[in-house]
């Protein structure tokens, strides 16, 4: 078999012998010549469609059907062989120029049947295309299934029709729930999530979501796991900072006002946070809105938009659900605003986060510092967390 040569370079030196070339570099100059010389403008899936392109002397590039292929071979081509190599990916076309061809320009034509394999192409076109891959990602909430099914069926339903194709997400409540709001209940659901994650790791999954607004053991679990970990709360108010100077959030309950300001001040956001402000609920209110009773729905949305005026009024000009609750509960509004403030969806914006860490791992390795901010755990710490627990469990 003749060795590789560059098309190019041997028409510049009158070469008339087999050549072998790439297809991709056939393609390219297909289509430099055709764009070269003026011809009419192809949309480039038109270049990567089974075509024969001919480059002659004349630099005119046409694109011939298969039909035409048999005849282009025997009319042009009657020493010609055709022939691939699908273990070098390579289509090598072995030609000799035909008599009438100037040996100044292109010797002779060289023509390519391109059959341009989508499956090739995502696998061997470069080493540094991401290969897709099913991904398993772990939601936490701080739900009690039992006592809330309608809201965890809702939202496992939710997060698996908006994720991307591959990506399953298993959601898990706490029990017993976050229930009496305030910092002990929300340092109880901690430490059970971070057990959870570990075991989440353990089991296979891609990536841990924190999915309680809160995010309480968030930093302390981001540095126990290899695997990307997503705080519902970081995510969604880093992202909220794109669309807007000032943020207010509406949260459930007026005991995780002063939390959330600390949370915003832990992010870098503290002055970027207007006002927040309280619904007064319980995850129980929500049940009814998510059971499909769409006057209790409509009843939540305008107690939502109610508490979410003042904040505008005030100078938000973005206005999140502080809490996965009310986050779904607006999932279904498209382009929901309070006056000129978009309204972000924090479940929405959790789990796409979750897959864009995954797929940047996957690509580049990108994961958090193991310096001071995220200094990986030992085993004998992460054995010595997990011993107090199963103490306590038995």
């Amino acid at each position: 078999m003749p060795q590789p040569r560059c098309a190019t370079g041997d028409a510049a030196a009158g070469h008339s012998g087999p050549t072998l070339v790439h297809a991709i570099e056939l393609l390219k100059i297909g289509a430099l010549q055709h764009h070269r010389h003026g011809h009419r403008q192809w949309p480039m899936v038109d270049y990567l469609k089974p075509k024969v392109f001919s480059v002659a002397s004349s630099t005119h590039v046409t694109g011939l059907s298969e039909k035409m292929l048999l005849h282009t071979i025997l009319s042009e081509y009657a020493n010609s062989i055709i022939s691939s190599s699908p273990k070098m990916g390579l289509l090598v076309l072995m030609a000799r120029a035909p008599s009438w061809a100037p040996s100044r320009a292109f010797d002779g034509s060289i023509s390519l049947w391109l059959k341009y394999l989508r499956r090739q192409a995502d696998g061997r076109c470069s080493r540094h295309r991401l290969r897709r891959r099913a991904i398993r990602i772990f939601w936490q909430s701080f739900v009690d299934a039992s006592v809330n099914a309608p809201y965890m069926a809702r939202l496992s339903e939710y997060l698996n029709t908006i994720a991307a194709p591959g990506t399953t997400v298993q959601v898990e409540g706490i029990s017993p729930p976050d229930r009496e709001f305030g910092r002990l209940a929300e340092l109880r659901c901690a430490v059970q999530a971070i057990d959870n994650g570990i075991a989440a790791e353990e089991s296979g999954f891609d990536a841990f979501v924190m999915g309680h607004f809160q995010d309480p053991g968030l930093y302390e679990l981001r540095a126990t796991l290899d695997i990307p970990v997503i705080g519902t709360g970081e995510a969604t108010l880093l992202a909220a900072s794109q669309l807007g100077r000032r943020l207010g959030l509406v949260t459930l309950d007026p005991v995780f006002e002063v939390w959330h300001y600390e949370q915003a001040e832990r992010y870098g956001l503290g002055d970027r946070v207007v006002h927040v402000t309280g619904l007064g609920c319980k995850p129980e209110d929500f049940a009814s809105a998510f059971a499909g009773d769409q006057a209790a729905h409509a009843r939540m949305i305008e107690d939502f938009m109610a508490c979410a005026l003042p904040l505008v009024e005030r100078g938000a000009d973005v206005v999140i659900p502080a809490g996965v609750l009310p986050g779904l509960l607006i999932g279904r509004e498209h382009g929901l605003k309070v006056g000129h403030a978009p309204v972000v969806n924090c479940a929405a914006v959790a789990l796409k986060s979750a897959e864009m860490w995954v797929q940047l791992r996957q690509l580049n390795g990108t994961e958090p510092s193991r310096g001071p901010s995220f200094k990986r755990a030992s085993a004998q710490a992460r054995d010595d967390f997990r011993a107090i627990l199963a103490r306590n469990k038995r």
